[in-house]
């Protein structure tokens, strides 16, 4: 019998769901409630959505040793280099990040691709067994980064990233576990794929409004 609450109800929809998957559960990791999430507003997700991006592009960049400015210069033509985080800016300003850095901020083209579906200008988040498609996010987010693209965004209905938010949450707890207990990762998950996939929902969701650079993972 399901329960009248959204939250539990959605709770054991997912359960459901990863068990038909094969993917490990617990009944007591919490349900998500309703009145623990408020969305942000949708312009400025999609701000944070190309922060993110250009983010990710400046990484690459920085690995495969090119010099060219081009993410700064698009954060710059679009006026969008204040919806960079601190640890975004302090980045940017690196003139040598740590390779750690660089890889770090190279996953931000999942946390894109996460907002970017939010919006709707990505139609699925496909099962997290491999990286997003890198050229679509960047060149959605290109594209968004836009004024007149920016002025007419929408997030999708707040069950739909409930839903997302609820399975996330309990397949990051899947891949934590069998980290911790040595184990393969459950049913090919890619353990980065889903951590990004996780921060970016929590940000979207928090109704404490805190700041991305502090925004919790925990399960």
């Amino acid at each position: 019998m399901t329960s009248e609450n959204p939250g539990i109800s959605r709770k054991e929809r997912t359960i459901a769901r990863l068990k038909e998957l094969g993917i490990p559960t617990i009944d007591w990791l919490p349900h998500i409630g309703d009145s623990e999430i408020k969305l942000r507003p949708a312009r400025e997700v999609a701000e944070r959505a190309v922060a993110l991006c250009a983010c990710a592009v400046q990484a690459e960049m920085l690995h495969t040793g090119q010099s060219e400015p081009f993410a700064w210069r698009l954060l710059e033509e679009t006026g969008l280099v204040s919806a960079l985080s601190p640890d975004e800016r302090q980045f940017f300003d690196d003139p040598k990040p740590s390779e750690q850095m660089v890889i770090q901020f190279a996953w931000r083209y999942e946390a894109c691709a996460v907002l970017l579906w939010s919006l709707g200008e990505l139609t699925e988040l496909p099962y997290p067994t491999v990286i997003c498609d890198v050229p679509l996010v960047a060149r959605t987010a290109r594209e968004l980064a836009k004024p007149e693209r920016l002025n007419a965004v929408a997030l999708r209905s707040e069950g739909e990233i409930l839903d997302q938010l609820d399975l996330t949450y309990r397949l990051h707890w899947a891949v934590r576990d069998a980290q911790i207990n040595g184990r393969p990762t459950p049913r090919s998950l890619d353990s980065g794929v889903v951590m990004e996939r996780h921060f970016a929902l929590n940000w979207l969701t928090d109704a404490e409004n805190t700041p991305w650079d502090d925004t919790d993972t925990s399960t």
